[in-house]
């Protein structure tokens, strides 16, 4: 806690010496006389003053909210003897803008006990974002002295992007012999209808197809496409801060809308770091997922900066890659060549940032603009013409067009789950 004297205090001080020493000087006793009451001001003001004894603590509920959600900074305020007026801070981080209140509370303590303050703010930008610390300040009745104190509280909170409704989905290429959402190619047990063929041995009475048995004078039974899962891992480019806003708001729609699924999802961000949670399914695991794309950011590094080639266990061998790339930077092109390599089902969705650096004014510029466009686009023909599904999206346009692009490609190439 600290203490210091106000510019009230400061002015008493100055017209108390000038009303003494300026009398005594002068041999002017009408002075002292109208220097006085600013002595006994001073005098009346410091001799009862005590330092005050204040408990502060705060939380911030909910723990986890969507982009344009309210975050409530509630602040507990306990003070030993009677306190006021009580103005209280919290300093919020740039995802968070204050409410109509702002980020100040002024509470007034009538006597020893308890009182809670509540600061509301909005959620502007998805990320894992830190409240505080939080600030107190109080003044003497005289308002001759400030005391304040911070305390440095960090409440932590977690705003995700508002995710799209998605309706359909990418079929992986691959699916597990585990129970999901996605129809496989052979016949089994399942609820989608495959095919009607006679009876043999050991098929179940249950599935007899009764109008062709009637038709036909001969037992035959259904068959049905079973529903499995998949292994799923979307992959994140961080290298370029221009396009990680839309690539982890299109992360997180596919993240989340996969697990609904009953998928096996997993993530990997490379950048300057190399982070990945390894494909598994639940919701706890969804949260997991989520908060590593929340900490997304382009680290610098020095250790991984000609990493060319993913950890082996980061991406199951059939697992269905989703990555999300701007396609500019060297390393990540040559990680992607590497999973085309390694035969991979892969589809790259490239959020292109060259329509935010438009040509300088020179006459130079439009044409060096043009090159660099080019470049790209012949990087995208390349992955094209080794078989990988590359669509342009942005973040205006919905996340559900940007899958029905990629399944129009897959359909294309012949890409079908087995």
């Amino acid at each position: 806690m600290t203490a210091r004297l106000t510019s009230k205090s400061g002015a008493y001080v100055l017209f108390a010496s000038l009303g003494l020493f300026g009398g005594l000087a002068a041999h002017r006793p009408e002075l002292v006389v109208l220097g006085l009451p600013f002595v006994l001001g001073l005098v009346t003001s410091f001799a009862p003053l005590r330092r005050p004894s204040i408990v502060v603590s705060a939380r911030s509920s909910p723990a986890r909210v969507l982009e344009g959600d309210e975050v409530r900074v509630d602040v507990a305020l306990q003070a030993a003897r009677p306190v006021g007026p009580l103005e209280v801070a919290v300093r919020l981080p740039r995802g968070l803008t204050a409410g109509p209140g702002g980020t100040q509370a002024t509470a007034i303590i009538m006597d020893s006990g308890a009182r809670l303050e509540t600061i509301r703010c909005t959620a502007t930008r998805w990320g894992s974002w830190e409240i505080g610390p939080v600030a107190w300040r109080v003044r003497d009745p005289g308002r001759f002295v400030v005391f304040e104190q911070v305390i440095n509280k960090r409440l932590s909170v977690r705003v995700h992007p508002r995710p799209e409704e998605l309706r359909r989905l990418v079929q992986p290429a691959v699916t597990r012999a585990l129970s999901g959402s996605h129809k496989a190619r052979v016949a089994a047990d399942g609820i989608e209808f495959a095919e009607a063929r006679p009876y043999a041995v050991f098929d179940d009475l249950r599935d007899l197809n009764r109008r062709l048995t009637a038709q036909r004078g001969e037992m035959w039974v259904n068959r049905r496409h079973p529903e499995r899962n998949s292994d799923v891992v979307v992959l994140i480019d961080t290298f370029s801060e221009a396009t990680l806003q839309s690539g982890v708001r299109a992360a997180v729609n596919l993240v989340t809308a996969y697990v609904a699924e009953r998928d096996r999802v997993g993530i990997v961000g490379f950048g300057g770091l190399v982070q990945w949670v390894e494909p598994s399914i639940g919701e706890r695991h969804l949260y997991r997922l989520l908060d590593l794309l929340l900490s997304s950011a382009p680290w610098p590094s020095y250790a991984w900066k000609d990493l060319q080639v993913l950890p082996p266990r980061t991406i199951p061998p059939d697992a269905f890659v989703l990555a999300i790339s701007g396609l500019d930077d060297r390393r990540a092109l040559a990680v992607l060549g590497d999973l085309c390599d390694r035969g991979m089902d892969l589809a790259i969705v490239e959020v292109p940032f060259h329509d935010m650096f438009p040509s300088g004014p020179r006459t130079a510029d439009p044409l060096a603009h043009r090159l660099w466009v080019l470049r790209r686009s012949d990087r995208r023909e390349e992955f094209r013409r080794r078989g990988v599904s590359v669509v342009e999206w942005s973040s205006g346009v919905p996340v559900e067009l940007m899958l029905e692009e990629i399944a129009a490609i897959r359909r294309g190439t012949g890409r079908r789950t087995r």
